[in-house]
């Protein structure tokens, strides 16, 4: 049973506002750790189904399938990335975000912007095509597009829920759409093997989250509105969101347009497949920093910098403690997890997860911080950060490949975001997040692990 917003604001922001802070298990610790919890559980679990369906799939199509089919999710994310105006981060931080006159204005923004990467996708796909020589990027990139469109007309739900750190009904709704997805793209693939099978998975979980948002999530009915100050606060809030969340698509995309057009789809076809294991774990992550960390650190910032430093402290330990061993498991591991899992044509996966993996911890490092910069408004310096990790990523690439080729290329990337470690701190020092001590023990003890398992499985 759903229950609609009919009070005024103040009433509202009231009444969730006691909500946080009296819901059990009645601190807002226990809000981010249950709501950390369910996201993990969620996270976790589609991981799983995903990789078993990938598996499976791997075994009937192709490594050039999952190139073409990594290459057009790469253009779809750079579009969505690179029209971003951070409706969701807008919507979780401001004070009028359970406003109905401001969630639908919000909504009628994201349905707009839904259609216009539709449209921005099939003039790309022809960029595609002039790039790489294959003829099916003309048709699966606009295809792909329609998803968006379809993503366009989520309910805003699927935002609210993470500003009240309520998580249940979102992770099942999400373990639905991956599980519906994968069943779809194994049955596609068993009648039809070919790289259509990859976007019929995309497909079906698009429609499940569509249809989950308005029919399990319902909060307050979507319809078109358009209030200017909404308008306003969003664009305003979403400026620099808009600039941070391009260098992020360049930062996290790159490497596969990159790799693409320099080695080939076959080669592209089994780093994809590398870097979705070594990069498992850091998905799981960034989810939990982005749906939990980002309004707990929000309503911390409220309570002032002792509080907000003091429990970050305890916070990024904890997610720190869960999240690197798998990097080291897959750093030492990753040759004989491939070839446990996958025939020969994807065994150079191996020696790349390793790298990736190790690269990881860096990444893992930061990205617990990061969130402050957003949770207190500050995008401006959430923007310069992703900026100076994108030209260190591409200085590091460039000299890798230069002297490495493509085991340096995989270097110079894995590198990036140790380096970038004191520029981040550098702008976020100012909100007293910055812990020497709980990042250099990160950093030695990862250290440690990975050379000591390098050197016992030599």
């Amino acid at each position: 049973m759903t229950t609609e917003y009919t009070g005024t604001l103040a009433e509202v922001n009231a009444a969730e506002a006691d909500g946080l802070e009296s819901a059990r298990p009645g601190t807002l610790r226990g809000l981010a750790l249950r709501g950390g919890l369910w996201t993990l559980m969620g996270h976790g679990t589609a991981q799983i189904i995903r990789l078993g369906g990938n598996i499976l799939v791997a075994r009937l199509l192709f490594p050039e399938d999952f190139g073409i089919m990594g290459t057009v999710f790469a253009v779809m994310i750079g579009i969505t990335m690179f029209s971003d105006i951070g409706l969701g981060p807008g919507i979780i931080q401001d004070r009028r975000g359970t406003d109905p006159v401001f969630l639908r204005t919000a909504w009628t923004l994201q349905v707009v912007r839904g259609f216009f990467i539709w449209l921005v996708s099939i003039p790309l796909a022809l960029a595609v095509y002039w790039s790489n020589g294959e003829p099916l990027f003309l048709w699966l990139v606009p295809i792909a597009g329609l998803t968006c469109v379809m993503s366009g007309f989520n309910s805003v739900s699927l935002i609210t829920c993470k500003r009240r750190l309520s998580f249940g009904r979102m992770t099942l709704l999400s373990l639905a759409a991956n599980t519906a997805g994968t069943v779809a793209m194994i049955c596609c693939a068993l009648v039809y093997p070919t790289v259509w099978a990859l976007l019929a998975n995309a497909f079906v979980s698009a429609a499940v989250i569509l249809a989950g948002s308005f029919l399990f999530l319902p909060e307050i009915p979507m319809r078109w509105q358009w209030d200017p100050e909404s308008v306003r606060g969003l664009v305003r809030f979403g400026r620099w969101i808009f600039v941070g969340t391009a260098l992020t698509f360049l930062v996290s995309r790159l490497d596969i347009f990159i790799l693409g057009s320099v080695t080939g789809m076959a080669v592209l076809g089994v780093y994809a497949v590398a870097k979705n294991f070594a990069f498992a774990a850091l998905d799981a992550l960034g989810m939990v920093c982005s749906t939990v960390l980002m309004p707990v650190y929000s309503r911390l910032a409220e309570r002032g910098p002792e509080e907000l430093r003091r429990q970050t402290l305890k916070m990024r330990a904890l997610l720190l403690a869960l999240f690197l061993p798998p990097f080291w498991a897959l750093a030492i591991a990753g040759p004989r997890l491939i070839a446990f899992l996958y025939d020969d044509r994807y065994q150079d996966a191996g020696w790349m997860i390793q790298i990736l993996a190790a690269g990881a911890v860096g990444t893992a490092v930061s990205a617990t911080v990061d969130q402050v910069l957003l949770a207190r408004g500050d995008s401006f310096r959430y923007m310069l950060q992703l900026a100076s990790k994108l030209v260190l990523q591409l200085s590091g690439m460039a000299l890798g490949a230069h002297f490495g080729g493509l085991r340096g290329f995989i270097v110079g990337l894995a590198v990036a975001d140790a380096l970038n470690y004191p520029i981040l701190m550098g702008l976020a020092r100012k909100y007293g997040v910055w812990l020497p001590r709980l990042d250099a023990a990160a950093y030695a003890l990862s250290a440690v692990v990975i050379v000591t398992g390098w050197l016992l499985l030599a």
